[in-house]
């Protein structure tokens, strides 16, 4: 059909139409997951597309959904598990609720676009660092104000409860306390 003059006037008008009102095939803008981080965990990949359009048809976009692997899931409880329990006995170290942090949850959108396998699982380990920050500043409150330069969060709500924990061992040690020690002044 396309080797005679008619086919190729055809051929030729198809393309034509088609590049102006036609659109092209899909493309994946952002591959990732959409997860809800804590005791119970849940999550999907979403595939973020766009197929462009012709001269006289716009863009179409959509996202595409999948559930994510129960192995992950459990990554995600494990991992939320052991973040609350740690933070609590830190807290309870410095006097605070340890269960002020225990059931947290928060949603991320983890971004995987291009990534490779071990790029993937820096990405959730990242993740999982996030979710441990929002976790005590959330339950325990900002602790910026007391960080070192260029300390994070975790780093300074650990390092406050080792030096509330070397003050309690040494008021213990002179068999007196905080308290009695500021009534003396």
């Amino acid at each position: 059909l396309l080797t005679n003059p008619i086919g190729l006037i055809v051929g030729g008008a198809l393309a034509v139409f088609n590049r102006l009102f036609g659109r092209k095939a899909k493309e994946y803008k952002d591959i990732g997951m959409q997860v809800e981080i804590g005791n119970e965990s849940s999550g999907q990949i979403y595939k973020d597309w766009i197929k462009k359009g012709g001269a006289y048809r716009s863009d179409k976009t959509g996202t595409e959904y999948e559930n994510i692997d129960s192995s992950l899931v459990d990554y995600f409880n494990e991992s939320a598990f052991t973040i609350q329990k740690s933070f609590g006995e830190i807290a309870s170290k410095m006097g605070l609720n340890a269960d002020a942090i225990s059931g947290f949850s928060q949603s991320y959108k983890i971004s995987l676009k291009g990534m490779n396998e071990k790029q993937q699982q820096e990405a959730l380990a990242k993740a999982m660092v996030k979710y441990a920050e929002d976790a005590v500043k959330y339950s325990y409150g900002d602790v910026s104000k007391y960080s070192l330069e260029g300390e994070d969060t975790l780093t300074t709500f650990t390092r406050m409860a080792s030096a509330v924990e070397n003050v309690a061992y040494w008021f213990d040690a002179l068999g007196s306390s905080a308290e009695q020690t500021a009534a003396m002044f």
